[in-house]
């Protein structure tokens, strides 16, 4: 008897504009000064880790 695997599927990653409506309909907005931030990531062309910094240093709180 062999081992039935099944394939493995490919992951399915929402872009940007798809996350924007789920989260509309969610009553979930993104602020205009957020908008503006990750237009400013795509234009500097950020990775993923400098973009979570830049989030971070501006979003982020304060811990004690």
């Amino acid at each position: 008897m062999g081992n039935a695997t099944k394939p493995l599927r490919k992951p399915f990653v929402l872009g940007r504009a798809d996350f924007l409506k789920i989260s509309a309909v969610e009553g979930i907005h993104v602020e205009k000064e957020m908008a503006e931030d990750f237009r400013h990531f795509d234009n500097e062309a950020l990775c993923p880790a400098d973009r979570r910094k830049a989030i971070k240093r501006k979003y982020g709180k304060a811990r004690a």
